[in-house]
């Protein structure tokens, strides 16, 4: 009897003991599982941000590419429209020049074609004077009457000369003008152009980075998941462990209990 009560007591303090332990390896396990967790967890969120920080520096990046390079690309055109513009400025003022000078010319030509012209006209016009019986007196009239005339006649074809010189300089000056406008609206449609490629391109930047942004939170939730689950799995073996060891021990102590 008495040997039957030592046991019982020893098994006790054996199982006393066996418990402290299991539960202290437990906690080690635990602690350690946890700290184990902690660093992974760490390590996957430094990861994560790192992958964060590169996403929103390449967008910054890119994006900052594209205004630069339109921007460049603007102010090449720009230049290239200043100096388009002082050609063809350059190359007007050389047209209205010629024009100018061939009117000129026109015009001395019809001075001296008409001089010529009046000294035919004035000795043709005394010819038949003769031939008529006057006095000097009315051949005088007859010839300040007809000096008259001419005088008129070429003030008549100087006027319209002149007036169809200053439509043809009008109209060359409009259609100098209209060149220009033309080449204006064509530069403006070149920036209108460039200022929707960089539209389009910021957009699709746009597009891409919160797309990029999209699955870095879905992979930062998938890696937050598999660690948890990781974590959990883990704890759960530990315990179903520690029930084993208590069975286990149980039954090896078992024999000492009494019948």
């Amino acid at each position: 009897m008495l040997f039957l009560e030592q046991q019982q007591e020893l098994n006790a303090t054996l199982q006393k003991v066996v418990n402290e332990h299991k539960k202290k390896v437990m906690s080690i396990e635990r602690e350690n599982l946890g700290k184990i967790h902690s660093l992974k967890s760490a390590r996957e969120s430094v990861i994560l941000r790192l992958e964060e920080r590169h996403l929103q520096e390449k967008y910054q990046l890119f994006h900052h590419q594209v205004v630069e390079q339109n921007t460049l690309q603007r102010q090449q055109l720009r230049k290239r429209h200043e100096k388009e513009m002082e050609r063809l400025k350059h190359y007007q003022s050389i047209l209205l020049e010629e024009l100018k000078n061939q009117q000129q010319q026109e015009r001395s030509r019809a001075q001296k074609s008409q001089r010529v012209e009046a000294r035919k006209r004035q000795a043709m016009f005394k010819e038949r004077l003769k031939s008529q019986a006057m006095s000097v007196s009315e051949q005088k009239e007859r010839n300040k009457q007809f000096q008259q005339q001419e005088a008129a006649r070429q003030k008549e074809e100087t006027q319209k000369q002149q007036q169809r010189q200053e439509q043809e300089l009008q109209k060359f000056k409009e259609h100098l003008e209209e060149t220009f406008k033309e080449l204006t609206q064509i530069q403006e449609e070149k920036l209108r152009t460039l200022q929707e490629q960089e539209t389009k391109k910021l957009q699709r930047l746009e597009a891409e980075h919160s797309m990029e942004a999209e699955q870095w939170k879905e992979r930062l939730r998938l890696s937050k998941e598999k660690l948890d689950s990781e974590l959990a799995c883990r704890q759960h073996q530990i315990a179903d462990t520690g029930k084993q060891l208590h069975k286990d021990h149980d039954k090896r102590f078992s024999w000492f209990s009494p019948s």
